[in-house]
């Protein structure tokens, strides 16, 4: 069980973060200074809360009501930085080394065991200097499960190596967390990565936590605007309504059809909208742009009524499909049953 009820104030910034969850592996996903690493260093203590509560199973990290404050030493929970974090001074087996309390012989048979699982024994002697990015992401992934961890913290692991390298890794995270079966939070602006590794996802706005769900509900049915940005909903409109049955999409200058549900915003992702050419009485959109990409295009559009400003909207065609050309007049087909209505 992972418990963290904490407030934490840094300059102008404060953190509220309250979840508490049995699962094996957890997401905080949000953008850039939203307070995802800010929650990793409180709960492996390289950070205070001014208040609040954290526990991991049956071990209190931190209690302010009963002033329990345990050392970061003490709390054994594996932390993997963005940068590894290796000692530039230490070979790749001195790394783990230092991680490990007990005599020279049992250092040197966990740290061979450890390098040999993730294939680097033969790098054991080398530099964090010598090594590329994925052998020194191996060498922490080894140095954490050297202290026996009781939590693994991933503070966006993958953000330094390339697609292919990237891919594999993600791979070796994961047969990791399910091998050694050790609770796992996972920070990350990468929504596809959170979807494949985690079974729960906190939603991280400015400090504040808007949403902690399981990751279905989170990407299929997200209930802030923020939410549906992080998941891959790429445009939004506020609405009002005009009858039962048909609101207006402010930003988009459109009538929507169908029920909303009282819903005030929409959220509709690029990929889930169609262009139409002909019907001649309904072409509101003029192309602005048209961006190719290896998999299709990229198509911005933008209401066609020059006395108002209203939002672009992104839609995605792929490969293959018809494609406007730019000033060229296209209509829109908004499906209502793959948008996030957001009340």
């Amino acid at each position: 069980m992972i418990k963290v009820k904490i407030n934490k104030t840094l300059g102008k910034f404060n953190l509220n973060m309250d979840f508490e969850t049995d699962k094996k592996t957890i997401a905080i996903l949000g953008a850039s200074g939203s307070g995802k690493s800010m929650t990793l260093k409180c709960i492996s203590g390289l950070l205070t809360p001014e208040e609040g509560f954290i526990s991991i199973g049956d071990t209190v990290y931190f209690d302010s009501e009963n002033s329990i404050n345990l050392p970061t030493r003490k709390r054994r929970a594996g932390y993997m930085f963005q940068s590894y974090a290796l000692f530039p001074h230490m070979t790749a087996i001195e790394n783990v080394k230092f991680a490990i309390i007990g005599d020279n012989q049992k250092k040197e048979d966990i740290s061979r065991s450890l390098l040999d699982s993730f294939y680097i024994g033969d790098l054991a002697d080398r530099y964090p200097s010598q090594l590329s990015g994925g052998q020194k992401q191996r060498v922490a992934m080894a140095r954490i499960l050297a202290t026996d961890p009781k939590i693994i913290l991933l503070d966006e692991p993958f953000s330094a190596l390339d697609g292919m390298l990237r891919w594999r890794m993600e791979e070796e995270i994961i047969g990791m967390i399910r091998e050694y079966d050790i609770p796992t939070i996972l920070v990350s602006h990468d929504r596809d990565e959170v979807y494949r590794i985690c079974d729960e996802v906190v939603v991280l706005n400015h400090g504040k936590m808007e949403v902690f769900a399981d990751k279905k509900s989170v990407f299929l049915n997200p209930k802030t605007i923020e939410n549906s940005m992080l998941v891959g909903f790429d445009n939004h409109s506020k609405l009002s309504t005009e009858d039962g049955n048909r609101v207006f999409a402010e930003d988009f200058g459109i009538y929507i059809e169908g029920n909303v549900e009282g819903a005030n915003y929409i959220g509709i992702k690029a990929s889930d909208l169609n262009l139409r050419t002909g019907d001649e009485d309904f072409k509101p959109f003029t192309v602005k742009r048209v961006i190719p990409e290896v998999k299709g295009n990229i198509v911005i559009l933008n209401r066609d009524i020059s006395t108002q400003h209203f939002s672009d909207i992104r839609v995605d065609l792929p490969d293959g499909a018809f494609c406007p050309v730019e000033g060229q007049h296209v209509g829109l087909e908004i499906k209502l049953n793959k948008a996030a209505l957001i009340k």
